[in-house]
């Protein structure tokens, strides 16, 4: 996934590249920030927040996952994208 979105972003010409990145593996941000320095701005790494309890399996929070999952496409959906890439 990090050499695709890295392939991605070097082959972008004049198109705008976003990475969103979960808050729910919070040891993955800086790292992934660290990998894209240099090739995007800042800015261009956007974070969303994941409601805490919809990071456990089961079918007791399944609601809780769905309302994330819908949240999660909202905040997409904000950044008006031309095209999405799911990775995991």
């Amino acid at each position: 996934s990090l050499s695709l979105a890295k392939a991605i972003v070097a082959q972008r010409g004049e198109a705008e590249v976003l990475i969103v990145l979960s808050d729910a593996f919070p040891d993955t941000i800086e790292p992934l920030r660290a990998e894209f320095a240099g090739l995007l701005l800042p800015e261009q790494i956007k974070v969303w927040s994941c409601p805490p309890q919809t990071r456990q399996l089961g079918s007791a929070n399944s609601w809780d996952r769905e309302a994330a999952e819908l949240l999660r496409e909202a905040f997409i959906a904000n950044l008006n994208p031309s095209v999405v890439l799911v990775c995991s």
